[in-house]
């Protein structure tokens, strides 16, 4: 019942003539979170996650993520690594002339985190994102055509987090994202996502969530704005050093 909603919208939508086109998009993505802990303030995390469209059912994207986490103390965390990407392009699902472009993505990102009582959180997030893209050949493949940077995106992310019990926990959250370089037109703004989420601990090594995201995202300069409904699953795996 959780993703019904999302699962019955319209897949497209057209709205008065002066106004960009607008479109639809179901999707679920599936991540398996790996965690170990180094030492009390460091860790590695790496991460793995499918990206499908439902409507018409096929690959969206296919994430690879590694960093380095350190605990700063009061709160705060310093987080640095990178993201290997591999994306539908166009993003276009109903397309057939599409194929996938492959990103480098290295981030570094400072997260703060405080508590009101002892079951409620409140996470902030900054990160700033370096987007190198692969390149098209004279045939317009993305095939031996090298990499080049494109673009700079900086995001803020705010999560809200209620305990339940020692083993449930539900979480709301909204994120900001604007973007910048050679390849961004006047408007900063990429895109805004908001959501919400539930976390089973099911043991001293794995946690699973199921989370619902709704992102408004407009295309190039404008020229179409897609609604993104999102569920996602994740399965998170720390790996206990003692």
């Amino acid at each position: 019942m959780v993703f019904c909603t999302f699962l019955c919208l319209p897949v497209a939508a057209q709205g008065s003539d002066d106004d960009p086109p607008v479109r639809t998009d179901q999707l679920l993505w599936f991540r398996y979170n790996l965690i170990l802990p180094l030492q009390d303030k460091w860790q590695i995390e790496q991460e793995l996650e499918e990206r499908a469209f439902i409507y018409p059912w096929r690959q969206g994207e296919f994430r690879l993520r590694s960093h380095l986490i350190r605990k700063l103390g009061k709160g705060w965390e310093a987080d640095a690594g990178f993201m290997f990407v591999w994306e539908l392009e166009p993003i276009e699902p109903y397309r057939d002339d599409v194929s996938l472009r492959m990103e480098i993505r290295p981030h570094q990102q400072l997260t703060y985190q405080h508590g009101v009582g002892d079951r409620l959180s409140f996470e902030h997030s900054y990160r700033l994102e370096e987007r190198f893209f692969e390149q098209q050949n004279s045939t317009g493949e993305y095939n031996n055509a090298g990499i080049a940077f494109e673009r700079m995106r900086y995001r803020y992310e705010l999560e809200i987090a209620y305990r339940l019990n020692n083993w449930m926990e539900v979480t709301a959250f909204e994120e900001i994202v604007l973007h910048s370089g050679p390849e961004v037109g006047p408007n900063p703004f990429d895109r805004n996502e908001a959501g919400a989420g539930v976390a089973f601990k099911l043991s001293d090594a794995f946690e699973i969530a199921a989370v619902y995201k709704y992102r408004y995202n407009p295309e190039g300069l404008g020229e179409e704005i897609v609604h993104q409904h999102v569920g996602q699953f994740i399965l998170y795996h720390t790996i206990n050093q003692n």
